[in-house]
């Protein structure tokens, strides 16, 4: 058998005993009414209650009449009901037995015979489990949160085939998290409904950014800075001395603190803090490796070695006091790779969070080196502990709009991490849903059991979602899944979108959006669904045709673009606000706005000089030695620099290894005529990724230096420094890790602003 593991662990929907002892059992309506009761326990307004009233509206809502609710206090009372369904405790003193699960709150069991149904689990939670399970096995889907989600047949009786159906989760931790529902009408109210019906939640596990939590530094930095972070000469209040004995002493007695104050709490998180917050001395330096992780997208030393000590000295200090805690920790940047030296404590539970890594690729996908790697991290991992957690990431391209699918990843990634230990999955997404679907559902859905085929639960979405459009918009989500899957070349965000929305591929999702149209606008939830994915296919339009006219210098033309895109996602957001994230929206638009904004009203009527072509020299600063080595000069040796393009193509389209912290000096040449020089002279660059740490012309220092180009294009005064005829310019720039473009993204040109009115 390829997976055993599903015998043992009674996966989804077990058949756990022989039916013929009982007929199935019959719902049908007679005259408006039903002979059949919902009763719970007593009201105490908690999920076995909720699991009752909601059964009795969908019951309703399939076939016309609604099973009356009651409220009992012991079986002899059930048993006056000729039929029933009983959840929770009414249903366990009946005779149902809850499978096991690893922590005693997932198990769930429905019970079905001719004329009862009993819904009972390991708590209360797990019993309103059983009432989902029941609802799916009459036909009822959750897709999304809110209206669009749902699927609820219609029916003229309901049937159930009697058995006993056991479930236990497989994963233990199933959280599916949202940056921006406290911005949702529905949210996060219609989320926390969405995750329940699709049984969702599990055990938690503590893994946020907590060094801060444990050791303040506004409490502890002024009078102990040999506690924090940095080397043997300089301190700072951000990271923690993991070799400290008092820093650490201190942190152990902070948790014991916060544990007999709570005493219910069961994890504790031990992650340090966001960033690069490790410490330099020589003896928590002595605890690493010494080797560098060669995907870390800084080329940052690999410290996993320290943390992992530190969190084993504190998880074997405090399990003296309080056992039986779980202590999350943070697999991430760089302490990714899992240690050299190190073993884990067995309370320690890594938390792998592959932020930098491919968003568009399987794990050990061929095409891409850093997801390569991460298998094999993941694989390394996996022999130090019997169970870790997946910290994903479905926030790329969430404050565009557009388009972003990860089918193909997710029917490979669950199987694959199920077979090497995962138990625990947490997802970072965002609420715009038509880059969620059928990714979202499926993560759900494979969360119960990785082994399941994902093809009959896909295929289903498509099938009860779109109707009559399944075909077409199968085919708009599987051109997408391929385009990313095809990729390259992986900067994140919105810079890959050129290499994904080309017009060709726009051509043929266009094609496919209208005929989808077509079929659906008979029906008016069809026809909002499938409006979803023409918000995201117009965004991608826009975008393309936004940065089609800043390659071109038509940057008047570019800012109405980028005011159009935002007039789109505001009526978007009244008609349907499930469509967007507003939170990642306000985030992407200060960059993409506020650059082509900035940069028109800088050029409005302004006297273009000179444009710059697409093509600069280059010189990748591994050593960042390139103001000491004077990089900047007019006449130096250009034998390490390289032409490239820089609007039209992506660094790592020209071959550029994808190391996302590279310094970079740009140099071109320009021209200015005598008549050039009578008024200011300005420089514009519309879009650096992402700092400009300095800026030469004709070999010396322009003010600015270190200035941010996240929302704001950058603009100097050059007039004391240029000449008539042939000029030079010469920029330090730091590329981003995060976006992963870096450099020179958007044309450059030299102007003389419009006189002031």
């Amino acid at each position: 058998m390829k997976h055993p593991q599903r015998v043992f662990l009674f996966i989804i929907l077990t058949l756990a005993c022989a039916v013929a002892a009982f007929a199935d059992a019959v719902i049908r309506p007679r005259d408006g009414t039903l002979d059949w009761t919902i009763v719970c326990g007593p009201d105490d307004g908690g999920h076995e209650r909720k699991a009752a009233d909601e059964l009795a509206s969908l019951i309703e809502r399939m076939i016309g009449a609604k099973p009356k609710v009651v409220s009992v206090t012991n079986k002899m009372e059930v048993e006056n009901y000729p039929k029933y369904i009983a959840i929770g405790r009414p249903a366990v003193e009946l005779g149902a037995v809850s499978p096991k699960s690893k922590f005693k709150i997932d198990g769930s069991v429905v019970v079905i015979e001719d004329n009862r149904i009993l819904l009972a689990g390991e708590s209360p939670v797990a019993s309103y489990f059983a009432m989902t399970r029941l609802a799916e096995m009459a036909g009822c889907r959750w897709y999304m949160p809110g209206r669009l989600g749902e699927c609820i047949p219609k029916k003229d009786s309901l049937t159930f085939k009697a058995g006993t159906y056991n479930e236990v989760p497989f994963m233990w931790q199933r959280a599916l998290g949202m940056n921006g529902y406290n911005y949702w009408p529905e949210g996060p109210a219609g989320y926390n409904q969405w995750t329940l019906h699709n049984r969702q939640g599990g055990v938690g596990l503590a893994t946020g950014h907590a060094w801060a939590d444990w050791l303040p530094p506004d409490k502890y930095f002024a009078k102990h800075p040999e506690w924090f972070s940095g080397n043997d000469t300089e301190r700072h209040p951000w990271g923690i001395c993991m070799t400290n004995e008092e820093a650490v002493q201190e942190f152990i007695n902070n948790i014991r603190k916060s544990l007999d104050a709570s005493p219910g709490q069961t994890t504790i998180s031990l992650s340090q803090d966001d960033g690069f917050p490790y410490c330099r001395c020589k003896n928590c330096d002595a605890l690493n490796s010494g080797l560098r992780d060669p995907i870390d997208p800084l080329g940052l030393p690999h410290i996993t070695d320290s943390l992992v000590h530190f969190y084993n000295r504190i998880a074997t200090e405090i399990e003296k006091t309080h056992p039986g805690i779980r202590y999350g920790f943070l697999a991430y940047l760089n302490s990714l790779k899992p240690p050299v030296k190190e073993k884990l404590h067995p309370a320690l539970v890594p938390q792998i969070a592959p932020m930098h890594y491919s968003a568009y690729h399987p794990i050990d996908s061929p095409r891409s080196e850093s997801i390569r790697a991460l298998g094999a991290y993941i694989d390394g991992w996996s022999k130090l502990t019997e169970a870790w957690s997946y910290y994903g990431y479905g926030i790329w391209m969430a404050g565009s709009g557009m388009p972003y699918v990860r089918e193909i990843e997710t029917r490979h990634d669950w199987p694959y991490m199920a077979d090497r230990g995962l138990k625990y999955v947490c997802i970072e997404s965002s609420l715009g849903w038509q880059n969620l679907l059928p990714y979202h559902y499926l993560i759900a859905r494979l969360n119960l059991d990785p082994y399941a085929d994902p093809e009959p639960i896909v295929s289903e979405f498509y099938n009860n979602f779109f109707g009559p459009a399944a075909a077409d918009m199968r085919a708009y989500l599987g051109e997408l899944n391929m385009a990313f899957d095809s990729l390259e070349h992986e900067p994140g965000g919105s810079y890959v979108a050129p290499l994904v929305f080309t017009p060709e591929r726009m051509k043929k999702l266009g094609r496919f959006l209208k005929s989808a149209e077509r079929k659906a606008k008979s029906d008016p939830i069809l026809k909002e669904r499938v409006a979803m994915w023409r918000f995201g296919y117009r965004c991608a339009e826009e975008r393309m045709r936004m940065r089609s006219q800043i390659n071109h210098f038509r940057f008047q033309e570019a800012s109405d673009t980028a005011d159009r895109i935002w007039a789109l996602f505001e009526g978007q957001k009244t008609a349907n606000p499930e469509t967007i994230c507003p939170l990642w929206w306000e985030a992407g638009k200060n960059e993409w706005k506020g650059r082509a904004n900035v940069t028109a009203k800088a050029l409005k009527g302004a006297n273009i000089l000179y444009k710059f072509p697409d093509e600069w020299l280059v010189f990748l600063d591994y050593a960042r030695a390139g103001a000491e080595k004077k990089m900047y000069a007019p006449n130096i040796s250009l034998g390490p620099w390289r032409k490239v393009k820089t609007y039209s193509k992506l660094l790592s389209e020209q071959g550029f290894l994808e190391n996302y912290g590279l310094y970079m000096w740009y140099r071109n040449a320009f021209q200015l005529k005598p008549e050039d020089l009578k008024g200011k002279i300005r420089i514009h660059f519309a879009e650096v990724d992402h700092t400009m740490w300095s800026i030469y012309v004709n070999g010396k220092k322009v003010d600015g230096q270190g200035l941010s180009g996240w929302t704001e294009p950058f603009d100097f005064d050059i007039t004391d420094f240029v000449k008539p005829g042939e000029n030079l310019v010469v920029c330090e720039i730091e590329g981003t890790f995060w976006e992963g473009a870096g450099g020179i993204l958007s044309p450059v040109v030299i102007y003389s602003p419009a006189e002031s009115p």
